[in-house]
């Protein structure tokens, strides 16, 4: 996909409309701005941006003259565009460009408003977009989620469809069927993959300097979503292992007792696992992780000591699958983890 939009740009055959689709979290608008640095580049690269002249620093800075953004936001006045929330969105960028819908809704303090793009900042591109380039080259929006447009995306159709010359709109999609059709029939669609889990592992221990074990729990945590990746980075997810030992002993020592005592301190009865209902959720996948783990070395005739049949597993699975079901709707999570740990705990003591 890179080589085929490099060999566009040099073969001078660049669409003028482009959906870039991706996975929350998992990089499209970090993608559309590296291909907007490449083309704004005046020292390019066979594969990539030289980084270092004028144009790849302003692009960075997120302040080049002629590179234009628009995004879904809340309006006070029907006159509001997303020019007013320029320092917030330059802002998130540079600390996470990976950030979601929910980020970005978090950053503005919007928790109880509705977002959009509405038909004052479709008029704010058209404004925007019938000047010159300032330096002579591209123009180029990037519009962040244009699932957000609706009835204000009619007013888009003819400048989509006959833009002046070096004008190109790179559109940034995290759920291309809530696209208008007459948005979709005007554009070329770029998928963009996630991430692997290895590509998500090398990304958080380069950026955080983390243990490659953490950095491996993490990464299979997040499921290709970068954004979610660095927040479990700042919560509990190295505590996981601890817990994880401890309460594994107690499944197989099957002392009710002591089972009880440990759901307590899971849930809060000591600073050490005071977890929120994320973390919670993240230490069933987690245990989950480390059970298939188990189940397969012992399976594949190495070392291992999985207590479990193919039935057992199956059923273990299940349970974990069932409380992280039940805890996502908000059930009392004392209550569900002391009947997940005496379910798995009796699976374990009968091998069933």
């Amino acid at each position: 996909m890179k080589k085929q939009l490099i060999q566009g740009i040099k073969s001078e055959k660049v669409p003028h409309a482009q959906i870039f689709s991706s996975q929350e979290g998992s990089g499209g608008l970090a993608f559309a701005l590296a291909y907007a640095q490449y083309l704004f580049c005046s020292n390019r690269g066979e594969i990539d941006s030289c980084g270092q002249c004028s144009s790849c620093l302003k692009v960075n800075k997120l302040i080049h003259p002629d590179l234009h953004f628009s995004f879904p936001f809340a309006s006070s006045k029907k006159e509001d565009t997303a020019g007013l929330f320029m320092n917030s969105w330059r802002e998130i960028i540079q600390q996470n460009p990976f950030f979601t819908l929910e980020n970005w809704i978090e950053a503005l303090s919007l928790e109880n408003k509705m977002v959009n793009i509405p038909v004052s900042e479709c008029r704010q591109i058209i404004k925007e977009l019938s000047l010159k380039a300032y330096e002579g080259g591209y123009q180029i929006l990037i519009l962040w989620l244009p699932e957000f447009l609706r009835e204000s995306a009619n007013v888009l159709l003819k400048l989509l469809e006959e833009p002046s010359p070096g004008t190109l709109f790179l559109l940034v999609s995290e759920n291309r069927e809530q696209i208008l059709p007459t948005l979709l029939s005007r554009t070329q669609l770029i998928q963009v993959p996630s991430p692997s889990l290895e590509e998500v592992q090398v990304y958080i221990e380069e950026s955080f300097q983390l243990q490659t074990s953490l950095a491996e729990t993490i990464s299979f945590l997040s499921e290709g979503n970068l954004s979610k990746a660095r927040d479990l980075v700042k919560g509990s997810v190295d505590q996981f292992k601890e817990i994880f030992d401890e309460w594994n002993a107690l499944l197989r020592e099957g002392n009710g007792a002591k089972l009880v005592d440990w759901v307590e301190t899971f849930n809060g009865k000591t600073q050490k696992s005071a977890l929120n209902k994320e973390d919670k959720k993240n230490f069933l996948i987690y245990a989950m992780k480390v059970f298939r783990k188990d189940f397969f070395l012992q399976y594949q005739g190495k070392p291992g000591s999985f207590p479990l049949s193919v039935n057992g597993f199956q059923n273990l699975i299940s349970e974990l699958d069932k409380a992280i079901y039940h805890l996502e709707r908000n059930s009392n999570p004392k209550i569900l983890f002391l009947d997940v740990s005496l379910q798995l705990s009796q699976m374990f003591l009968s091998g069933k």
